[in-house]
């Protein structure tokens, strides 16, 4: 009996210890909360309410979180889902997400958005310049998303001069800079890259475009160099016409394959660009096609074929003719025979100029060189010395 009376004693004052003990913890823990207030900034456009929290994820490792909603009460809630998910892909060591697990994230972007591969190359290449070579180089010490955040202007500040002066590319900021923007766009979008570190690097303002200096080519001169091409590299042949006559981009006429001809008989009556393969992401076809090119695309088609390559102008062992290549034999070509070095750009922009001063419709001209935008249309127009002669000729006053 003594030992049942003093089992009783013992629990009954470890049930109030017990009670103590959880009463102190929910005192703590309403205390603590009562210190972490989130801070009201306001409220957005909408009416919904901005909430400041921080939070000590690791030790001596404050972190700021601002959460939009209706209420203080659902923005704890989401909060509390933020923070949790925060420590589940947070480590201490690395201090957020590594960059190797940022460039799968993003690969898988710029699949779910249906990026072109082409596309998601310029992106991996200006990846791996800003993240790879220049903050292993500029930044040792930064090994993630959150290290950037932290300095984001001072470092988007050193990669612009190191672009620029480092890399000796005195007008690649424009480029880069724009590529960069998408990438922390599509980052954000998953949920990698926080407003803040958005709105840091939106706030750089992109350079004016660069106007390319234009060289003139007269249309005899065209059919010299495409002579030249023809008798000194074949394959080559059919991918300058196109370039050259109606003014397409280089990528346009290397991707084309043999399954894109439309055939009636024995005479092909359509040729078609697939949106993967066009800077405006949408189908360019050329429906008139007269018997000069339809010679050209019947020959190219047979030998494809023959040879058993999907390309319709294939290189000589029956793969993709490497843009890199054929932009380099363009310009040793056109050294050699006219003695000015011209890449297949300039075609583009000596058609449109020619069409222009013929008087050609713009609509008409779009029609053939692809373009979806009357401005960017323009960029390709220029002044002739031709045409300036006649213009100083017809504005004589005397002596006509």
């Amino acid at each position: 009996m003594i030992i049942d009376g003093a089992a009783r004693v013992v629990a009954r004052y470890s049930s109030k210890a017990r009670g103590c003990l959880h009463l102190s913890q929910n005192l703590i823990s309403g205390i603590w909360e009562g210190f972490n207030m989130p801070k009201f900034l306001g409220k957005d456009k909408n009416g919904l309410g901005k909430y400041q929290y921080s939070f000590y994820p690791f030790r001596n490792q404050r972190q700021w979180k601002t959460v939009k909603a209706p209420s203080q009460r659902e923005a704890d809630r989401l909060f509390r889902d933020y923070e949790n998910s925060y420590q589940q892909t947070t480590s201490p060591d690395s201090e957020g997400i590594s960059f190797t697990g940022i460039l799968e994230q993003l690969d898988k972007k710029c699949k779910a958005d249906g990026d072109c591969d082409k596309t998601f190359k310029n992106y991996r290449s200006v990846y791996k310049n800003f993240f790879e070579r220049f903050l292993p180089k500029e930044y040792p010490d930064i090994s993630s998303m959150q290290g950037i955040r932290l300095r984001a202007k001072l470092i988007f500040e050193r990669y612009k001069s190191w672009v620029v002066v480092d890399c000796n590319r005195e007008k690649g900021w424009r480029e880069e800079l724009t590529k960069l923007k998408v990438i922390f766009s599509k980052l954000n979008a998953v949920g990698l890259c926080d407003e803040e570190l958005l709105k840091t690097i939106k706030a750089f303002k992109k350079p004016k475009r660069h106007q390319r200096l234009f060289k003139e080519i007269a249309r005899e001169q065209l059919t010299t160099l495409l002579k030249f091409i023809k008798s000194d590299r074949p394959d080559y042949y059919g991918v300058s016409y196109l370039i050259c006559r109606y003014g397409w981009r280089r990528g346009q006429a290397l991707t084309l394959k043999a399954k894109n001809i439309t055939w009636e008989s024995l005479r092909p009556v359509k040729l078609t660009c697939e949106p993967q393969d066009t800077k405006t992401k949408e189908p360019f076809i050329i429906r008139d096609i007269d018997p000069e090119l339809a010679n050209i695309l019947k020959d190219y088609y047979m030998e494809a074929k023959r040879r058993n390559s999907a390309w319709l102008f294939p290189n000589r062992s029956g793969d993709k003719l490497h843009a890199g290549h054929y932009t380099e034999y363009v310009k040793e070509a056109s050294k050699k025979v006219l003695k000015i070095e011209l890449k297949p750009h300039d075609f583009r922009h000596s058609l449109i100029t020619w069409l222009k001063s013929k008087g050609c419709s713009d609509r008409d001209i779009m029609a053939i060189t692809g373009h979806r935008d009357i401005n960017s249309l323009n960029i390709y127009s220029h002044a002739t010395s031709a045409g300036v002669k006649q213009i100083i000729e017809d504005t004589r006053l005397f002596d006509k």
